[in-house]
C-alpha cells in the first residue's frame, strides 16, 4: 500500500510515498470515508510530495469530485490541503478544485506540510 492514512487529533493525515495510480487514491479516499474518526475531522492533508509516477487522469479527478461533493455534504464543511511540486498531481488538483462545491469544499496546493497544515487548521480562513 503505498500511502497512510491516520487521524491526527482535528483532521486526517493521508501520507502517500512511491508510485500510485487512481486507484490508490480512490482506495485512500474510501479509508478516510471508512476511519471510524472521520466524522471528527474538520480538514483532510494530503501529503503527495514523497510521490512518484502518480498515473491519474482529468476523468480520474472529476470522479473524485463527485465522490467528496456527496460525501462532505451531508455533515459540513471541508479544507482539503494537498502538497506537492509535482505538476501532473497539480493539475489532477486543480481540475478537481474546479469542480467541487466550493460550499462544501475547500482546496488548496501547499509546497511543505507546516504550510498546508497552518492553512487547514485556521478555520477563520
Amino acid at each position: 500500500m503505498p500511502y497512510k492514512v491516520d487521524f491526527d487529533g482535528s483532521g486526517m493525515v493521508i501520507i502517500f510515498d512511491g508510485s500510485s495510480d487512481h486507484l490508490d487514491l480512490r482506495k485512500a479516499n474510501e479509508d478516510c470515508w471508512e476511519h471510524p474518526n472521520f466524522h471528527k475531522s474538520k480538514y483532510q492533508i494530503w501529503d503527495m510530495s514523497k510521490s512518484s509516477g502518480v498515473l491519474i487522469s482529468n476523468e480520474d479527478a472529476l470522479i473524485t469530485a463527485k465522490f467528496d461533493n456527496a460525501a462532505f455534504g451531508q455533515f459540513r464543511f471541508m479544507k482539503i490541503a494537498i502538497i506537492t511540486t509535482d505538476p501532473d498531481i497539480i493539475n489532477f488538483t486543480e481540475v478537481y478544485q474546479q469542480h467541487v462545491d466550493a460550499d462544501k469544499i475547500q482546496s488548496r496546493i501547499f509546497d511543505t506540510f507546516s504550510d498546508a497544515q497552518r492553512w487547514a487548521q485556521d478555520f477563520n480562513i
